[in-house]
């Protein structure tokens, strides 16, 4: 059943990329350049989304189905330099896609803004996510 609506889910966002407004949305880029989507429904594990983010350079622009639109979080599992220090916010990685777009909100996060949580569970270590907006 998720598949399948998975699949919907890409077939709608295939259709959307011919729109500049979209493709404005997509700000999650690799080190090589590319904007890759990943589809993703509010029910999906955040680990596994994380690993597609990771199977596609380290960087996607996950695209979630909400009541009349699209979500899009830009989603960045970025290496850590030597010694670096930031701040990362405690979320697990058996959490859903939905619970973090909840969380997003709850901590604050407007268009644009980027927070880093420490991934408890499997998974990468820490992710960025960055609440890009919404489309129609």
């Amino acid at each position: 059943m998720a598949e399948d609506e998975r699949d919907q889910v890409s077939s709608s966002i295939l259709r959307r990329l011919t729109d500049p407004a979209f493709r404005k949305l997509l700000t999650a880029t690799t080190p090589s350049g590319e904007h890759p989507v990943i589809p993703a429904l509010r029910s999906d594990l955040l680990g596994r989304v994380l690993s597609d983010v990771q199977a596609s350079g380290g960087a996607g622009n996950v695209v979630v189905p909400i009541a009349n639109g699209y979500m899009v979080i830009a989603l960045t599992t970025p290496p850590r330099s030597v010694g670096e220090t930031t701040t990362h916010r405690p979320i697990r990685a058996d959490c859903t896609i939905g619970l973090l777009i909840a969380r997003l909100i709850d901590d604050g996060c407007e268009d644009g803004e980027k927070r880093t949580y420490c991934l408890v569970g499997s998974g990468p270590k820490a992710a960025r996510a960055d609440l890009v907006g919404l489309a129609s």
